[in-house]
């Protein structure tokens, strides 16, 4: 943008804020001759590489630590720079940076519109705000009256209060007791525009009930009692508000009573049968047992709202209390006793002080906090029960159906349809073009699976100390056989690199397939290699992908399930016109005509062109077909073969082993997570650097890591010398 608005020249002054990529675009942006001036390389402490490029235009680089204008002897300074900035917005020459702010769950928007390059500016996500879980939610209509009838005045403000952010504007609050926080409450929701009135008395008063005889029941919404089970409950008041609403002709949307006291006695409740009771846990401590909070007894009305059940009870979980306590005493010799008071601490439990050097590691490698070993002994057992509450999981959930397979599709269309990917590892930080392969390099090759994208692969390849290439399949030719696959990718390697008698190729899934037919063909041509089986072998894949593929009954059900998976993958949104797609593919009989229809519906929703989304449905389709007409014939390889298989609950009898695919013994590891999250699991990572060769690793020992940057993409073109010319 600054170099289009000033003719490609810049900026003579450019003032940088940022680091990284945007640190080089913002020096991009200053003119010949220019000053660049970086306020935060100081402040973040970042080891910046000051690129040769950036003296091409004679500029001049300095660093300023923007806090230093803040010191009492430049208030004056500081001052002409706040008037000179502010006459600079009035004049228009100065223009600051909008910027857009999401809630936290609309994280995938604020990607998509930064991603998108749709906004010059910041975006931000607000993360400050409690993101609670995805729960059904009542709505509630502006226009219309919400009456609410209430013994506990606390718990009607707040069903008050969510009432108003699920959409009421006019409310009547009717209490037994008057209290100050009325006023205030009623103050802050005419600021939303609320209109409120709340009147006092008994809460069954005889003018509740002309009120409803007088003002067309068209008119009130929700009629929402809370009584006290205890207390005494005129009944005939319900059974008269029960023949008033069942004369409203089904106008009325919620009539429900809470009950919020100790007893149980629903069926005396029950005397009418169209209103909904509601019964919640006592709001008071009971027999030392932890209360019920309000918001959680606002949450089970909302909940039991939207279910609509006849009745419904709400019970307090009884969380039982973690193992951590019982570790740590195991750890340190000191027993637990059967009664814990929250602030009885480890000392006081008898531990030996000499131990805190041991429960001090395990909190350290187990729960990643860092004591001082003298603060171990006053550690209390609720300090301990919180730390247990909010240790992170790092369990990989099991899928079922195609997400096993496809769980992303990359917005970068060009670099999704290459025959070849370079994945940064530790031997380098760049992504190689096709020009700047190392010939003489060893490089890792990488088979991907049905999905066949390289984006699932990024986080082993960084920790890796060997060069990684992926070798995608494309969308041009998605019919072709895994041998076919095969002597296409070993064509393309062999026109780039040149193998010195031993290659490293390593398989995901059915790319397994694939990596053990391109090892016969290079071992036919006198190579030998290491071949690592992301799934176990072939047998032991085919039979992972049937299981999966099983609930899909016919060829119909697997095209339906393709292009909707596909479908909802490209879009990533909730557009409820989407919600009857299954239901209408299942209607069209051609596999070409559910492709058509599925690409018309992307028109105008998507990054990608028209014509990759259609090839990348059909695609996808003939690659599963492929796998499933496949059939492993056992060839014992030179090469050495590192079978890593994910966890399963399959039976391994009746399986070909893979140790038929090798002379030499197959080394064999099990993950601890399933097929759809192997090539995340870091172990993978180890696995490989421990299986490279010696040669391998001692030149990652002694290769120079310092980054390299490309002066000009001509030195990668070959230059031809043909009668006297040079052709470039």
């Amino acid at each position: 943008m600054v170099l289009n608005k000033t003719n490609g020249k810049g900026c003579d002054i450019v003032i940088i804020s940022v680091k990284g990529d945007l640190r080089d675009a913002s020096i991009d942006c200053c003119k010949f001759s220019g000053s660049v001036v970086d306020t935060s390389l100081l402040v973040d402490n970042e080891d910046y590489s000051f690129g040769m490029f950036c003296l091409f235009k004679s500029l001049t680089y300095s660093t300023q630590q923007f806090s230093s204008l803040f010191d009492p002897t430049y208030v004056d300074d500081l001052k002409k720079l706040q008037l000179m900035v502010s006459e600079g917005i009035a004049l228009g020459y100065v223009r600051p940076l909008s910027r857009v702010t999401y809630a936290a769950e609309h994280a995938s928007r604020a990607l998509r519109l930064q991603a998108g390059s749709g906004h010059v500016g910041r975006v931000l996500l607000d993360l400050t705000a409690d993101v609670s879980c995805v729960q059904q939610k009542i709505n509630c209509s502006p226009d219309r009256l919400q009456l609410l009838l209430s013994e506990n005045a606390v718990l009607g403000i707040q069903l008050a209060d969510r009432l108003i952010s699920r959409g009421a504007r006019n409310l009547h609050l009717h209490c037994t007791e008057e209290t100050s926080d009325h006023l205030f409450r009623v103050k802050s929701w005419e600021d939303l525009d609320v209109q409120c009135t709340i009147s006092y008395g008994k809460a069954w008063d005889k003018n509740i009930l002309d009120s409803l005889n007088n003002n067309t029941l068209e008119k009130v919404e929700g009629i929402f009692c809370i009584v006290n089970s205890n207390a005494d409950c005129d009944t005939t008041f319900l059974e008269c508000v029960n023949l008033i609403v069942q004369k409203s002709n089904g106008f009325l949307k919620y009539f429900a009573v809470i009950d919020v006291g100790k007893g149980h006695n629903v069926t005396r409740k029950l005397t009418t049968s169209f209103y909904q009771y509601i019964k919640l846990p006592s709001l008071k401590i009971i027999e030392n047992k932890e209360r019920f909070p309000i918001s959680y007894a606002i949450d089970a009305i909302e909940q039991a709202l939207c279910h609509k059940q006849r009745v419904i009870i709400a019970h307090r979980l009884n969380k039982p209390k973690s193992n951590i306590l019982q570790t740590v005493a195991d750890l340190a010799d000191f027993s637990v006793p059967n009664i814990i008071l929250p602030e009885v601490t480890l000392k006081d439990m008898g531990m030996d002080l000499s131990k805190s050097q041991i429960v001090r590691a395990y909190l350290r490698d187990a729960y990643y906090i860092s004591l001082e070993e003298t603060d171990i002994p006053i550690i209390t057992a609720k300090q301990l029960w919180q730390l247990d509450d909010n240790k992170p999981q790092y369990e990989f959930a099991g899928t079922e159906g195609l997400i096993t397979f496809i769980t992303d599709i990359h917005c970068n269309e060009l670099l999704a349809n290459q025959d070849i990917v370079s994945i940064p590892s530790l031997t380098s930080n760049n992504s190689l073009s096709f020009g700047q392969f190392d010939p003489n390099a060893t490089y890792l090759c990488i088979v991907p699976g049905v999905e066949g994208l390289h984006v699932r692969f990024r986080e082993l390849c960084v920790r890796l100390k060997v060069p990684t290439i992926v070798l995608q399949p494309t969308v041009e030719r998605p019919h072709d056989t895994i041998k076919e696959m095969a002597r296409k990718y070993v064509q393309i390697l062999q026109r780039m690199v040149r193998f010195k008698k031993q290659f490293y190729l390593l398989g995901y899934e059915s790319g397994v397939l694939v990596a053990l037919e391109m090892a016969a063909i290079l071992e036919d041509q006198g190579l030998t290699g290491t071949i690592f089986c992301i799934g176990g072998g072939p047998d032991k894949v085919l039979h992972e992908i049937d299981e999966i593929l099983a609930k899909f009954e016919t060829e119909e059900l697997l095209q339906v399930a393709v292009a909707h998976h596909i479908f909802k993958l490209m879009v990533n949104d909730d557009n409820p016109e989407d919600l009857n797609l299954e239901s209408e593919l299942k209607n069209i009989s051609t596999w070409k005509e559910k492709v058509s229809f599925c690409v018309k519906k992307l028109l105008g929703r998507i990054d990608h062109s028209i014509q990759y989304a259609k090839e990348y449905i059909e695609a996808v389709y003939a690659r599963l077909v492929q796998v499933r007409r496949y059939h492993s014939e056992p060839r014992p390889l030179r090469s050495l073969l590192i079978s890593i298989r994910p966890w399963s609950l399959a039976s391994e009898s009746n399986r070909i082993p893979i140790q038929s695919y090798s002379q030499q013994e197959v080394v064999e590891y099990e993950l601890q997570v399933p097929l759809a999250h192997a090539a995340h699991d870091m172990r993978c990572a180890a696995i490989v650097n421990r299986h490279l060769d010696k040669h391998n690793l001692e030149e990652f020992d002694n290769n120079n890591l310092c980054e390299t940057y490309t002066v000009s993409n001509l030195d990668y073109l070959t230059s031809v010398d043909m009668n006297n010319k040079i052709i470039l």
